[in-house]
């Protein structure tokens, strides 16, 4: 992920804000897993997106296959979904930056800087990490550059809230950064036991010691990096809940980047998307909803600290 530069944009009006908190419906359970109301329309609206090609992301099909058969037996379990990008989402930087502090001078050289390619950004960081090796970096180095990097303003408030309210909430991660540097900074803060699971690029350490970056997936979203689409992601995971007799009464996805914006065309009117408040996410959102009026369907709360999402998700939980 390249640094952002915040840019001027008319915001999300403040009543359009307020009618993203809440949702009075709820949907009863049933004897058996079934696709309720809620998660039927998600299944139209994904194909709805294929066919119109509203969020111009290739011609990937949406369809995914189950993990798992059917649990006849069990009853389906109605929870929220809350899905968290990590860098500039959760923590209030690019880890991907990050990691260059553990170099010996703080940076990198030209020769690897200009290695960088448009949508290839997981084998850049392939080349970065080979380059820290070959410097010494070793895995105390990583985990103390980690382990410091900032929180999002108002981040750990939410996740106390979050943490009070376990039996309320799904959560889930999906990064493009990697799952060590991920895990580093939430064991180290206590909140690792928050995610049900994260979703990131594969990265050990080598018989040299060397940090090693692989790719998540492969996939056919021509406007997703070539190593991960989050919507891809999110999709088979919602089939898998739903064949496990989950089904979420709403969806919430809090982001900043393009690639968080994939994801989001996909949810409902019943959805929250979050995205950080003049990041791409946010103005990608705001030109399709110039363009195309009433097409971009989720409620849309922008944020600057994450006080403004824990307040929303309390005043959800309030008149549910």
């Amino acid at each position: 992920m390249n640094s952002r530069t915040p840019a001027a944009s008319d915001l999300i009006s403040a009543d359009r804000e307020r009618a993203g908190c809440v949702d009075k419906q709820s949907e009863p359970g049933t004897d058996k897993p079934k696709t309720g109301t809620r998660g039927l329309r998600r299944q139209l609206r994904l194909q709805e997106v294929e066919k119109r090609g509203e969020s111009r992301r290739g011609t990937e099909p949406l369809g995914v296959k189950a993990v798992k058969e059917p649990n006849m037996s069990a009853a389906p379990t109605r929870k929220y979904l809350l899905t968290f990008d990590f860098d500039e989402t959760i923590v209030n930087e690019n880890s991907d930056d990050s990691v260059i502090r553990a170099a010996p001078s703080q940076e990198l050289p030209e020769s690897v800087r200009q290695t960088f390619q448009e949508g290839f950004y997981n084998q850049y960081m392939q080349r970065v990490f080979e380059y820290l090796g070959d410097k010494g970096v070793r895995m105390q180095d990583y985990l103390e550059v980690y382990e410091k990097i900032p929180f999002s303003p108002g981040m750990l408030e939410l996740f106390g809230f979050l943490s009070k309210n376990k039996e309320l909430f799904e959560i889930i991660l999906l990064s493009d950064a990697n799952v060590f540097g991920i895990e580093s900074l939430l064991r180290s803060t206590g909140y690792l036991s928050l995610f049900r699971k994260i979703f990131s690029n594969p990265a050990y350490f080598d018989n040299r010691g060397y940090l090693t970056l692989e790719p998540y997936h492969s996939h056919g979203c021509s406007q997703c990096p070539a190593n991960m689409c989050k919507r891809k992601i999110l999709s088979e995971y919602l089939t898998e809940r739903s064949h496990e007799g989950v089904e979420f009464e709403k969806l919430f996805y809090v982001g900043d980047g393009a690639n968080d914006f994939c994801p989001s065309v996909v949810l409902t009117s019943t959805d929250v998307a979050y995205p950080r408040k003049n990041y791409p996410m946010h103005r990608m959102i705001q030109k399709m909803e110039e363009a195309q009026p009433g097409v971009y369907q989720a409620k849309v709360v922008p944020w600057d600290s994450a006080d403004v999402i824990r307040q929303c998700l309390e005043r959800q939980l309030k008149q549910a």
